[in-house]
């Protein structure tokens, strides 16, 4: 049997877990919904009554003063943020404070420690997926197998397996996959699809006499037509993926020593491929080194560093304008979002110490870009969103908020087993505003964790 001081350490670290980012629920219920465990407290009108620890009507006979020393009524510590997955729902108007409250959600009396639809906070739902501590666990999803890369939209997840493009809702398949394109038996592989502006984009290479040299298509998303049309292509070794941003998508030609870009009107799954693409810099830029921002700037990494040129590029030889160099230091990633430039570094032999830093996009805060996080194994699959900033590290998935991570990053998932082209997914792990998406194992299985 567990010593007394055994059962008090989890007891005491089931409450540290659901102390972890306090907040109260857009399901908001007067006299109901628990005080946050950080000021504010409870949302404007209300107060905390601090013997119950739920927030009250301020205009009601209570006259209890909202808490900020937190060391009162247990019930004060244990409310959890909802962490944004069930931000497609709209939040429950707000109370009237003139009058009786209406009914509690009946989410509300659940047990937020083990409800998977009341995970942490009322009406945040695991999706699927169980719920520990308050804290919603990893899920697989269901009838998608063998996939070597995902993308998704606002209801379906799309991955690639063997020459085939597949799709299917993003809770699972209950029937066979939707086939959005098979490059036939004489076709290669598909990879590094993405679902981006309405389009769908991927890797692979037509049927073809000879040396094979990879292409990248685009498709709409209710199905390509026969043969899939091509977006960029090269000889005698084809193109690399690089990103999407706005209508646009970026490619290079090593071949060529050159990188392109080419509008690609949104929901049109149809790229006008009659003119030519626009060439934005006299060099091959390789994937995940270079980030758009949909028609200002294009932010690139090359020897020389993080470099900036105008929305028309830096052609010409030497490059004209000659590029901004935002910083010396050469990261193993770049991602535009929200204002700011995202990087990533580390590689697999260690001689660069694994961190994210982040970089705005005027002069890198004078060419020193800040620490989000640093003293880390190294960093790869960095993506950011809404909701946070996610990365692989090692075997493991791990997510902090946009605001940096004190007290360090949350583990989302563990044991990730590469696949054995796992360096051909352009994008290892996809969010949306629920959920953030993975590719487990070799073996292609496709798990998920709610927010």
């Amino acid at each position: 049997m567990a010593s007394p001081r055994a059962s008090l350490a989890v007891t005491l670290g089931a409450f540290a877990i659901l102390i972890a980012s306090c907040s109260y629920s857009p399901h908001f219920v007067s006299g109901l919904t628990q005080c946050a465990d950080s000021p504010p407290l409870c949302p404007g009108g209300f107060v905390c009554d601090t013997a119950a620890g739920v927030c009250v009507n301020s205009l009601s006979d209570n006259d209890a003063a909202t808490d900020a020393t937190h060391g009162d009524a247990v019930a004060d510590h244990i409310t959890i943020a909802d962490a944004g997955a069930d931000s497609g729902s709209t939040p429950d108007a707000p109370p009237d404070t003139h009058g009786p409250d209406a009914a509690p959600d009946a989410g509300c009396t659940a047990n937020i420690a083990t409800s998977s639809d009341n995970c942490g906070a009322c009406g945040h739902s695991c999706g699927g997926g169980m719920c520990n501590l308050g804290v919603c666990q990893p899920t697989t999803v269901a009838g998608v197998t063998g996939a070597t890369s995902i993308s998704v939209d606002a209801t379906q997840i799309y991955f690639t397996s063997g020459t085939k493009i597949l799709a299917c809702p993003k809770s699972g398949c209950v029937v066979q996959p939707f086939q959005v394109d098979d490059m036939g038996m004489g076709g290669y592989s598909t990879w590094a699809v993405n679902v981006a502006n309405g389009n769908l984009f991927f890797m692979s290479a037509p049927t073809q006499a000879g040396t094979e040299h990879d292409d990248l298509f685009e498709c709409p998303l209710t199905g390509c037509p026969s043969p899939a049309p091509i977006v960029g292509m090269a000889m005698p070794y084809g193109v690399n993926y690089l990103a999407n941003a706005g209508d646009d998508v970026y490619w290079s030609d090593d071949q060529a020593k050159k990188t392109f870009r080419r509008a690609c009107p949104a929901n049109s799954g149809m790229c006008d491929t009659t003119l030519a693409p626009a060439t934005v810099l006299n060099e091959s830029i390789s994937p995940h080194l270079l980030a758009g921002s949909a028609g200002t700037e294009l932010y690139f990494v090359d020897a020389a560093g993080l470099q900036k040129c105008p929305y028309a590029g830096c052609p010409g030889t030497p490059p004209v304008p000659t590029p901004t160099v935002l910083t010396t230091m050469i990261p193993t990633g770049v991602v535009a979002y929200g204002g700011l430039l995202y990087l990533q570094f580390g590689d697999t032999s260690h001689t660069l110490n694994g961190a994210i830093r982040t970089c705005n996009p005027i002069d890198c805060y004078a060419m020193v870009p800040k620490n989000f996080i640093a003293n880390r194994d190294p960093i790869s699959g960095l993506t950011v969103d809404a909701q946070g900033v996610y990365w692989v590290e090692d075997t493991n998935i791990y997510f902090c908020p946009r605001t940096g991570c004190v007290g360090g990053p949350r583990m989302l998932a563990v044991g990730l087993v590469p696949g054995p082209n796992s360096g051909f997914n352009a994008h290892p792990i996809v969010t949306d505003d629920a959920f953030v998406y993975w590719i487990q194992d070799a073996a292609g299985t496709v798990m998920r964790i709610a927010k």
